[in-house]
């Protein structure tokens, strides 16, 4: 639900409050570390090193996500750090991830409609004026890849998986962002999982949702998705 504002209630009252909003306690919080490619690697490769690092990170995130999200009930949405990430991330979901799924990005600065990711670039979802509401109606699996800072008042429903990608976020950032896959009335347990690259954002990340939002924190290993 949202304020007058474009804010959710939940988010307004915390701010109101003076404190980050609660994370649902039925909410799953899941870390994996990618570590960065090593020098050898880098030689290999004729790219700069933090593209080669987020095409790994990326590469794990797909397969990830293929896993979770179904084709025909999924929903999952993924932050990232800036929208000119979200509309990479958004290029490369589409291109490796199986079945149906319509992959989305949320650009707030060319509209407040979702774009959909297509072959050339993204487009207006079909009809424009629907957006994000027209894949849904139509019964497929949707992706939305957003930046952390336009999660404020992003109220979706049945999100059952968020992932953060390339997002160091403070508790109230953090709360706001995971309490997008645990709405009131939803039936599945979500999960959030944060993709980092090192054990000092591992730790960083720790300290955030052990240490100031009081939840455990499941640390998986990359391996896990092959």
């Amino acid at each position: 639900m949202l304020g007058p504002a474009g804010e959710s209630l939940l988010d307004r009252a915390a701010a109101e409050a003076g404190g980050p909003a609660p994370v649902p306690a039925s909410l799953r919080h899941r870390l994996v570390v990618v570590a960065d490619a090593d020098a050898e690697v880098l030689a290999a490769v004729e790219a700069e090193a933090w593209l080669v690092n987020e095409a790994m990170r990326l590469a794990l995130l797909a397969r990830i996500a293929s896993a979770e999200v179904d084709a025909a009930t999924g929903r999952a949405v993924v932050f990232v750090a800036s929208e000119e990430q979200a509309e990479r991330v958004a290029a490369v979901l589409r291109s490796r991830m199986a079945g149906g799924q319509a992959i989305l990005a949320l650009l707030p600065s060319r509209g407040s409609a979702p774009l959909l990711v297509a072959d050339g670039g993204v487009q207006r979802a079909t009809p424009a004026a629907a957006g994000l509401d027209a894949i849904v109606a139509a019964g497929g699996g949707w992706v939305l890849v957003a930046p952390a800072e336009a999660s404020r008042g992003l109220d979706l429903k049945g999100v059952g998986s968020v992932y953060l990608f390339g997002v160091q976020p403070a508790a109230a950032d953090y709360a706001r962002v995971a309490g997008r896959a645990g709405r009131v009335g939803q039936a599945e347990r979500g999960t959030v999982t944060t993709i980092v690259s090192s054990g000092d954002e591992a730790a960083a990340l720790r300290r955030v949702v052990e240490g100031e939002l009081m939840c455990e924190v499941e640390e998986v290993g990359a391996e896990v998705w092959g």
